[in-house]
């Protein structure tokens, strides 16, 4: 039993290295760190982002960049614990609770167990994953990613990717991508933009396509879902259900070329 925790939980760190690798990359390259606005370390406390909030000045939560906010369980044989979620225009999103579609906020009690891991989406972020169970950061190179959109309701959320080869010091050169990605819930339209690194395509060409796009806190009934990507329009597969919208397949990549998602409403 014991194995089979310490593994979900050490496969659940992988699932987030494309936005580890963001943040360090963010932190050791000048034009990243820029066009990134200057983020800060990779794991921040509370107080980083919520300054004027007297009850974020706590030492057991902490973020990982400005998307996560992650409370362990520190006490032994703890059946619940308190956890704080700065309120005000803030949702956030239980991503391993049994209903990650229901924004919550402010002080919370939850239940915990050994399989529990406290893990909230912040409203307006857009972080992207590889779910794929691997041996190896080394065997992820070209998996699919997955997008998650925590949605904020009156305000866009917004999120990045770094990507280069994982080996060379080519990104110093150019060869790497710092793709942008948008959600303008009242247009319905999620896009994705080059912001720095190759923009010909002719120094960096790994192609690591999507495979699901998740949003959360999408109260919105859609009638369809179209995908425009280098002139051509597609209509992938989507479901919704308990405020949650899942698009699969989209046929769009991760790292390379624009494109938008444009959700259209009952």
């Amino acid at each position: 039993e014991n194995t089979e925790l310490i593994r979900r939980a050490v496969r659940a760190r992988y699932e987030f290295l494309p936005l580890w690798y963001t943040l360090f990359a963010a932190n050791s390259i000048g034009l990243v760190r820029e066009k990134m606005g200057k983020p800060g370390p990779p794991m921040r406390p509370l107080w980083w982002h919520f300054s004027d909030d007297t009850s974020a000045i706590i030492e057991d939560e902490w973020m990982v960049g400005d998307s996560l906010l992650i409370a362990p369980v520190l006490t032994e044989k703890a059946v619940s614990r308190s956890v704080y979620l700065p309120p005000g225009t803030e949702n956030w999103y239980d991503l391993y609770g049994p209903h990650p579609g229901q924004p919550v906020s402010g002080n919370l009690s939850v239940a915990v167990s050994m399989s529990r891991m406290l893990v909230y989406a912040r409203g307006g972020s857009i972080v992207t994953k590889q779910e794929r169970p691997r041996r190896s950061s080394h065997a992820m190179e070209t998996d699919p990613m997955t997008l998650i959109i925590a949605v904020e309701p009156e305000r866009s959320s917004h999120g990045y990717l770094y990507w280069d080869d994982g080996y060379t010091f080519d990104f110093r050169e150019g060869a790497f991508v710092l793709r942008g990605y948008s959600f303008d819930p009242l247009e319905g339209i999620l896009s994705s933009s080059i912001l720095a690194g190759d923009t010909t395509g002719n120094q960096f060409t790994s192609d690591v396509p999507i495979e699901r796009v998740v949003f959360l806190g999408m109260k919105t009934a859609i009638s369809n879902v179209t995908v425009r990507s280098k002139g051509d329009e597609g209509f992938p597969e989507y479901f919704a259900g308990s405020n949650i919208l899942t698009i699969k397949k989209p046929g769009i990549s991760a790292t390379l070329g624009d494109w938008s998602i444009e959700l259209n409403r009952w």
